[in-house]
């Protein structure tokens, strides 16, 4: 059986003007950067020694005055059960409704991360919040990504198994070497098994745009959380954005990943020549 990814489209709610998102991808992840820092300069001086928690709704706020056009971007509670079996302390989510011709309308985005009882951020979890927002950016800024995105979550691949797979595969500290490119070989694999031609191609530049954005999402957010330790007088021994980077070994991942996707799309078009 093949099975084929639902498509998708993203509704006005969620769709910047054209000018945002007609660049070259690099052009759109500098925007993204932007509007990221943008964000952070509006919410850091909230944060000081007698104030070290924000409600949701004033961060919400703060996001609409950095965006070019209203969006509907929130922020809200992960839930224990995401948190207990993936593993999760924050994520981006991507909402939708769907119509009768199988299509999906993604209507809403944001930030699932860990609030307090009464709905605050509180400053230990700026890191999360920062690095969540960046994928929300640079999602919404290249359609193409949010769309393969939401089309390889909807379709559940294997019952969950994406998650999964991300999370034992593409979020693991392990480095990437000979022995754990063949384990994920042999499980990416296993992931796109019964999936039709095309869906692979869709899931795997998924997988490539989502070490894309790891790579964005975890360049910087160390960096805001220790200003806003500082600003609140806390002291972590926190590692430096370059540290989890190289742990996390996204550049040869993406490399890994990029010779699999140029494969499959070179033997789909010759056995379609």
């Amino acid at each position: 059986m093949n099975v084929r990814l639902p498509k998708v489209k993203i509704s006005p709610e969620l769709r910047l003007p054209i000018k945002c998102t007609k660049g070259s991808e690099a052009e759109c992840f500098a925007l993204a950067e932007k509007l990221t820092d943008d964000l952070f300069q509006n919410i850091k001086d909230l944060y000081t020694k007698d104030n070290t928690a924000v409600s949701k709704e004033v961060i919400e706020e703060k996001i609409q005055d950095i965006l070019p056009v209203p969006l509907n971007i929130k922020i809200r509670e992960l839930t224990a059960l995401k948190s207990k079996e993936h593993c999760c302390l924050g994520t981006m989510y991507i909402s939708s409704q769907d119509n009768d011709n199988n299509e999906f309308l993604v209507n809403e985005a944001g930030v699932e991360m860990p609030l307090t009882e009464d709905g605050r951020v509180y400053y230990d979890n700026i890191w999360i919040l920062m690095h969540e927002f960046r994928h929300v950016m640079d999602y919404i800024l290249c359609p193409k990504i949010i769309m393969k995105s939401h089309a390889a979550n909807r379709a559940n691949l294997a019952n969950n198994a994406f998650t999964v797979f991300n999370a034992k595969v593409l979020q693991s500290d392990n480095k990437f070497n000979i022995k754990n490119r063949i384990s994920c070989y042999l499980k990416l694999k296993k992931l796109l098994q019964n999936q039709s031609q095309d869906a692979k191609i869709d899931i795997l530049q998924h997988i490539r745009n989502l070490i894309k954005s790891e790579i964005n999402a975890y360049s910087h957010m160390l960096e805001y959380q220790f200003i806003i330790n500082d600003n609140v007088g806390a002291e972590q021994n926190l590692k430096t954005d370059k540290q989890r980077l190289s742990e996390l070994d996204f550049e040869h991942k993406l490399k890994f990943f990029n010779r699999i996707l140029y494969r499959k799309i070179r033997n789909v078009r010759k056995n379609n020549s």
